[in-house]
């Protein structure tokens, strides 16, 4: 799966998932972050369902 790129930078760059405000057993709550420009985008819906991780549950 290939990330989406930076809307804002003109050499659009792949953005690169956030989930320094993640922990285990809280809810699964990230952003998209750009290296180039530094900004945070809010995942789309499909987003969050193609790039989180979820483990099976058993």
């Amino acid at each position: 799966m290939t990330p989406p790129t930076c809307p804002a930078c003109p050499t659009r760059p792949a953005l690169w998932k956030d989930t320094s405000t993640t922990a285990p057993g809280a809810a699964d709550h990230w952003h998209w972050h750009c290296a180039g420009c530094r900004t945070l985008y809010e995942p789309t819906a499909s987003h969050k369902v193609r790039f989180t991780y979820a483990p099976l549950r058993r």
